[in-house]
């Protein structure tokens, strides 16, 4: 199932791609549920609804899944 999200605000910063240069993003902070906030950084070049959509759900979907994890160490 789908984690449920809210964007909190957003903002153009700069931010070190995978090459180690800095990029101008958008960071997006959102929250899940109660939980948060949390971000991610989509490339200005790149920047769109459905990029930034995409790039939400997916970070959300692992907050979602690992929310009620236990264990024990070995």
């Amino acid at each position: 199932m789908a984690a449920t999200w809210v964007v909190v605000s957003q903002s153009q910063t700069s931010a070190k791609d995978a090459t180690g240069s800095y990029v101008p993003v958008v960071r997006i902070i959102f929250t899940v549920g109660a939980q948060g906030p949390f971000s991610v950084d989509v490339p200005v070049s790149t920047y769109s609804t459905g990029v930034a959509q995409a790039a939400i759900q997916a970070y959300a979907d692992i907050i979602a899944g690992t929310e009620g994890l236990s264990g024990t160490t070995p």
